[in-house]
């Protein structure tokens, strides 16, 4: 899209109600991050009209827009609502219960009484793990040692085709991610178990089938995890993906101004502003062989469309490792949300020179086709 097509279209939104705004009350600081640390990407006026991106503050800070190319995250101190409160944001509805026992969450949510937990013996890869072990298996000689729900929950293989076809909701904001986080956080869900609260996450959402729309902060093999019987093979483990929702932030990425470290929990700012989807080796040896580590590293910052099972990791549900909780541990914290999409499903890259439209099909381009171009 030309520049002034793209100003035209932000002037819209700007102006005629797409999004609440907000006005400096004086000389105010853009930042990189929801952060008084990090770095200061411009200096905005008094009186500067702001477009909000998220109405919820992040250690007291404001996700806006400034112009078509440029955002970041102000105080919110620093500036004054514009338009009334109750006013909508896009996608200010998209966090919604999942509506009904016959959707595929409340489908699942039985089998949280019914999955069992299992010892590892004989496994020498995904193949073998997955063949013989559902809810994955530990090597830890005590038993119940771990969430087998949340274990079978990763390991199911939905074909790309049925999972696409489900979809119920569409997240495009690190506030989609948080609404989901402050529900989970007021059933008391912490790090226990899931048995005792499958039916209450079901109505959240889990197990349903959910798109977002970000960028590509950064991809890492995963953990070793009992869902992939333990095994240390970067090959027989999940590929561990950041997406972030900061147009600017992943432009520096993109160029290489940004670099984020490969440690998938350590504490790094971007990590803490992205959210985490997860491609699991036997989902992609059954669907998606083309997937590789190496090609999504090359896409870093680009705008990326995901499909898969919405899921709460809630093995990371604590304010040491989740930035979610209001208490959350800033110098541990290493992600956005407990809420993933695990399995992904379908992985879409923008190929346009403009951003991709999260509800077309045009300008998307299949991850399994990237490298044909």
């Amino acid at each position: 899209m030309p520049l002034f097509r793209m100003a035209f279209v932000y002037y819209l939104l700007l102006c005629c109600g797409a999004g609440q705004t907000v006005r400096t009350e004086g000389t105010t600081q853009l930042r990189t991050l929801p952060s008084a640390q990090s770095r200061v990407r411009k200096t905005l006026p008094q009186s500067a009209t702001l477009r909000l991106l998220g109405k919820t503050k992040r250690n007291g800070f404001y996700h806006v827009q400034v112009s078509p190319n440029v955002s970041g995250w102000v105080l919110s101190r620093s500036v004054q609502m514009v338009e009334p409160a109750g006013e909508a944001t896009p996608m200010a509805g998209a966090v919604a219960l999942a509506g009904g026992a016959g959707d595929r969450a409340h489908r699942l949510a039985p089998k949280a009484s019914q999955v069992q937990t299992n010892h590892c013996s004989n496994i020498t890869n995904f193949r073998s793990c997955h063949n013989t072990f559902a809810e994955g298996c530990t090597t830890s000689t005590q038993a119940n040692t771990y969430d087998s729900f949340l274990s079978y929950l990763k390991n199911l293989t939905p074909s790309p085709a049925s999972a696409e076809s489900q979809v119920v909701h569409k997240l495009a904001s690190l506030d989609d991610f948080t609404a989901l986080d402050q529900k989970s956080i007021q059933l008391g869900v912490g790090r226990h178990r899931q048995v005792d609260f499958a039916e209450e996450l079901a109505d959240i959402g889990q197990g349903n089938m959910y798109a977002a729309v970000g960028y590509l902060y950064y991809a890492v093999p995963g953990g070793i995890e009992t869902c992939n019987c333990k095994l240390t093979n970067p090959d027989d483990r999940d590929f561990h993906i950041g997406i972030g929702f900061d147009r600017t932030t992943a432009a520096e990425i993109e160029n290489g101004t940004i670099s984020i470290s490969d440690n998938p929990t350590g504490t790094d700012p971007f990590k803490q502003a992205s959210v985490i989807v997860e491609m699991t080796p036997h989902y992609r040896a059954k669907y998606h062989p083309n997937w590789n580590l190496p090609l999504l590293q090359q896409l870093g910052g680009k705008q990326v469309k995901v499909v898969g099972q919405l899921l709460m990791d809630n093995e990371h549900n604590d304010s040491s490792q989740n930035c979610a909780f209001d208490d959350h541990d800033l110098d541990h914290c290493w992600r956005a949300s407990v809420w993933e999409l695990h399995p992904v499903t379908a992985f879409y890259v923008c190929s346009s020179q403009s951003p991709c439209a999260g509800d077309s099909t045009e300008g998307w381009t299949a991850l399994d086709d990237w490298n044909e171009q």
